[in-house]
């Protein structure tokens, strides 16, 4: 016999408390269809408990990744600095590396054997990959949106349900 376990809804303004997020954000994402919701029996709208919690995540997230600025990484523009090297001291796989290299978005400094690329590319890069890493959303969208900033996550419950299907 298999156990199924029913979502539990909250009232919104207790999950605007719980979470932190303000009832208007809430409902935004509700309306979006972002987060999960359903009217109750006294006619309130209640929020799916584990949506509230993770739309409060990843609007954390999302915070942080605005943060991030390039001009932080001004003081290491134009220092060259190896794949080996970078990836060592920024904790990303070489392969990572190479892919920002082929999508443009990390300078290469010097060509052939030996290639030396810009470490304020990698430093910039390297950050919004460590916050998008700690939310456990690295879903395969772009790291850097058209303008060259942050791509925030917009759909993070697809990417948990990805990697779930997937496992």
């Amino acid at each position: 016999m298999t156990t199924t376990t029913l979502e539990r809804y909250i009232p919104l303004a207790q999950a605007a408390r719980r979470s932190g997020l303000a009832r208007e954000t809430l409902y935004a994402l509700v309306e979006s269809g972002k987060i999960r919701a359903a009217v109750l029996p006294n006619g309130e709208i209640g929020v799916s408990e584990h949506s509230a919690d993770q739309a409060a995540s990843y609007e954390h997230i999302n915070e942080q990744l605005r943060t991030i600025r390039r001009e932080d990484f001004k003081k290491l523009q134009g220092r060259a600095i190896s794949i080996p090297q970078a990836a060592e001291k920024y904790d990303i796989l070489d392969s990572t590396l190479r892919q920002w290299i082929k999508r443009g978005i990390v300078a290469v400094l010097e060509s052939g054997y030996g290639k030396q690329i810009d470490e304020a590319d990698v430093a910039y890069c390297a950050k919004i990959f460590h916050v998008r890493k700690s939310s456990d959303s690295l879903s395969g969208a772009p790291l850097l949106d058209e303008q060259g900033n942050p791509n925030l996550l917009k759909r993070p419950q697809l990417s948990v349900y990805r990697r779930k299907k997937r496992a």
